[in-house]
């Protein structure tokens, strides 16, 4: 867990408008110091990009009832345009990221030698996965502008409105009910598409647990570290299914693919099974 996460943090006795609209602020000064970006910073920057996206849509979930329904439905169809002008990015890594650990963590040779050659494929042919990083300035650029105008419209909204602020407490509470319904569905329905909605759902708890977190509580630490974790597995989960997605795609007709789907496919069960193990830990 980095400390830089913790600068989004309500003051404790400070007002909760002004929290709130300090926080904008502090995203878009974020925001804009991501471009113009050299290219040899050009992924952190996308990758640093994506993580306001999210924290970004955890504040707009914060704030729902006072910006209203209908600016929160077109906000949040502005940050969903900012993420997927990120999105061939954020695939063709979690393509990278898998393979290798996959490769890490089989014994066989053979199984080997086949991630070795989609890992070539991935580099050689990254159409295929995903747009190349020196394509990547441009779609940066269009999400950081969508990103700003999103932050901006919240803040109009936030400073006009005179209806009253969300409980931080309450809204937290509401996330780990949220987190907790989601992740029952994920153990008895066990599809990949309960298992992403948790994982959403988990990151968007991290969030409420970090906007409110009291440094002098040891216990609040412990519990944002326990959820920091538990949407780690589930993003590595997350990252096997596109994986798959992609195999069965574009490769369906190499002889390696079967073999490499069924390896997800058991890395899949056993990242399912960490993050089942880690939900029982707050129930």
């Amino acid at each position: 867990m980095s400390q830089s996460s913790f600068r989004y943090t309500f003051r404790p006795g400070e007002n909760i408008r002004e929290e709130f609209l300090r926080l904008l602020a502090l995203l878009s000064a974020q925001t804009s110091r991501l471009v113009p970006c050299p290219p040899q910073v050009l992924p952190e920057s996308i990758h640093y990009a994506r993580t306001l996206i999210k924290r970004t849509r955890s504040f707009l979930w914060f704030g729902r009832s006072v910006l209203g329904p209908v600016a929160s439905i077109r906000l949040r169809r502005r940050l969903r345009n900012a993420a997927q002008f990120l999105a061939a990015s954020r695939d063709r890594t979690a393509i990278q990221s898998t393979l290798k650990k996959l490769a890490q963590d089989t014994s066989s040779s053979r199984d080997r030698e086949a991630l070795a050659l989609f890992a070539v494929i991935l580099m050689e042919k990254p159409t295929k996965f995903g747009a190349s990083v020196k394509s990547l300035h441009d779609p940066l650029l269009k999400a950081v502008q969508f990103l700003l105008r999103a932050l901006e419209e919240m803040s109009q909204i936030a400073v006009a409105s005179t209806l009253p602020w969300p409980d931080p407490s309450e809204r937290l509470a509401k996330a780990f009910r949220v987190v907790r319904k989601v992740g029952k569905k994920a153990q008895h329905m066990g599809t990949d598409f309960q298992f992403h909605e948790w994982r959403k759902k988990a990151k968007r708890l991290l969030h409420q647990l970090e906007l409110i977190h009291d440094p002098s509580d040891k216990r609040s630490l412990r519990t944002i570290k326990h959820v920091d974790r538990l949407q780690e597995k589930l993003g590595d989960y997350h990252d096997c299914v596109v994986v798959q997605d992609r195999l069965r795609k574009l490769f369906k007709m190499y002889p390696q693919t079967t073999r490499l789907i069924a390896l997800l496919e058991k890395r899949k069960k056993h990242l399912g099974k960490k993050a089942q193990k880690l939900r029982t830990l707050f129930k």
